[in-house]
């Protein structure tokens, strides 16, 4: 392989991003295709590559798209967690780099007073590692 066609490779992945199921469902390439068109509901054409097992590559004609999917995190499938990240090169060997998720929490019964951003950040501090997208998302504190 030429040096040229290894960059031409490399290019096109970067506009990709690898997706992993987790948990001890399989997952065939049918169901992920599905899930796909009906959930992310891309404006261009997604060519997925089964990579392993649970474990896919995401190749996006649109930046757009591949944007508001990485911003749509988390995702699940089939009542499993579905980590996507963007591609890096050999990500596929990399189990850490599938071993973190973004997740929601939710807390029930607070005062309404209670219902602001800064007790928001009160009550947050108890995660590790909480990402804060208020000013993308209105005032929800992720």
């Amino acid at each position: 392989m030429e040096i040229e066609d290894y960059r031409k490779c490399v290019d096109e992945c970067k506009q990709s991003i690898m997706g992993k199921v987790l948990g001890h469902k399989s997952v065939n390439l049918a169901g992920i295709r599905s899930f796909v068109e009906k959930i992310w509901n891309c404006h261009k054409p997604v060519r997925i590559a089964e990579i392993g097992p649970s474990l896919y590559q995401f190749k996006f004609e649109s930046n757009r798209d591949l944007n508001r999917v990485l911003r749509g995190r988390p995702w699940i499938f089939d009542n499993c967690h579905f980590v996507v990240n963007p591609w890096k090169e050999n990500m596929e060997k990399d189990e850490k780099a599938f071993s973190q998720t973004l997740i929601w929490v939710q807390v029930w019964h607070l005062p309404i007073y209670c219902l602001t951003k800064e007790v928001g950040k009160k009550i947050r501090v108890v995660f590790v590692d909480v990402e804060d997208k208020a000013e993308s998302r209105s005032d929800c504190t992720r």
